[in-house]
């Protein structure tokens, strides 16, 4: 049956729904997340990017935690499935990473801002990237539903402790307790970046509110500059520790850092360089 629909919505491929779907699926991917949350976090609204930090972090390590415990392949190399973009399909299957990325993201933005455009927007974006994953062909429909279903109920979850547990200490302690799971599973190396992610949030957050405390004040060209350096930092540092090896405490390491960067150590160097 969900061979039968991957089928079906393949029947329609050509070279332009190629182009337009692997476009799509970047929404759900980690160059587009991290860009529009620094954006937000470093000039807009630090208290929106620190909650959509917090949301994605929790939600990612659940899927991590999932994929891990499950073990699930993916419809790749099946009969009769094409499959595009595999380099972006690493890991285990269920549930869609990709999915629930952009659902989580979409979603927590709208409970943030309660406006009604922003739940259409999520809700439709969320959407196209579910079915793009299964146009190209990484993904089964139970994948997709799991993450449409996780995007959309973490975030309500991680609002509702983060404006109940007003301890930010324990929030993130409640947090991490059950997310240490994941390291027993038997397949922890890609869910150790997303720990790792997780860890160097807290540092970076903590670290920001004790030593830095930056304003989002600033003149356009200002906010321009100070977001597209901080992304091409950000890049050199994920870079360079990427080159470290493969192993799982070299992706606690890089995440972590590119994390604690992002949100600590780049809003002290901007307010420094009054930039």
């Amino acid at each position: 049956m969900e061979t039968a629909i991957i089928q079906w919505i393949q029947s329609f491929a050509n070279p332009f729904f190629d182009q337009l779907f692997e476009l799509i699926t970047m929404l759900g991917e980690e160059l587009f997340i991290v860009a529009v949350v620094a954006l937000i976090y470093w000039t807009l609204n630090k208290e929106m990017g620190k909650y959509l930090c917090y949301s994605l972090c929790l939600s990612l390590c659940v899927n991590g935690v999932i994929k891990s415990a499950v073990q699930s392949p993916r419809p790749i190399g099946v009969e009769g499935i094409r499959s595009l973009r595999v380099e972006t399909a690493g890991g285990y299957s269920f549930p869609s990473g990709h999915t629930q990325s952009a659902a989580t993201f979409w979603f927590s933005l709208a409970s943030w801002a309660k406006t009604r455009w922003l739940y259409v927007t999520a809700g439709i974006v969320s959407l196209l990237v579910a079915v793009s994953r299964l146009y190209l062909g990484v993904h089964w429909p139970r994948d997709v539903g799991a993450g449409l279903v996780l995007g959309i109920l973490l975030p309500m979850l991680a609002l509702f402790l983060y404006r109940q547990v007003q301890n930010r200490w324990l929030l993130y302690c409640i947090t991490l307790l059950p997310l240490l799971s994941g390291l027993f599973l038997p397949d922890s190396a890609h869910y150790c970046k997303v720990l790792g992610l997780y860890v160097g949030f807290v540092l970076g957050v903590l670290f920001e509110e004790r030593f830095v405390n930056f304003e989002v004040q600033g003149s356009l060209l200002t906010k321009a500059v100070r977001f597209l350096v901080g992304l091409v930092l950000l890049g050199v540092i994920k870079l360079g520790l990427g080159m470290l090896g493969d192993s799982a405490v070299v992706h606690i390491v890089e995440y972590g850092c590119v994390s604690f960067f992002a949100l600590g150590v780049w809003p002290l160097l901007f307010t420094k360089l009054k930039i």
